[in-house]
């Protein structure tokens, strides 16, 4: 177990300042229930609150160029701060907008690496 791995258990907190496509596509194969505005991770911890093991995603286009993504227990309703990315991530091969995939890394690790 990594440094990194030990203080934020499933992703680095700078996920999206140095995107990594092996990890970029961890967080693509964790996602099921998507309707692109609320989705579900099974990178996801149990809600440190309640112990609701359901939580989800909610994501939202603020502008062309901008997205936010925040965890939220459907139980006890708690929630992470909203994580923000202001500028349009495109993977350069593919020519692939992954901008939305940061970003919900971002608040998976937010999640993830709260008190327990």
């Amino acid at each position: 177990m990594g440094y990194l791995d030990y203080f934020m258990p499933g992703l680095p907190r700078t996920v999206a300042d140095a995107p990594d496509m092996a990890l970029v596509e961890r967080i693509r194969e964790s996602i099921a229930e998507d309707d692109a505005h609320t989705l579900r991770s099974s990178m996801l911890l149990p809600c440190p609150f309640c112990g609701h093991d359901r939580p989800f995603i909610q994501t939202r286009d603020l502008s062309r160029c901008s997205m936010e993504a925040r965890v939220v227990c459907p139980c006890c309703h708690v929630a992470t701060t909203r994580e923000y990315i202001g500028w349009r991530q495109t993977y350069l091969p593919t020519g692939e907008d992954i901008t939305r995939l940061l970003v919900i890394g971002m608040a998976i690790s937010s999640w993830n690496r709260r008190a327990k």
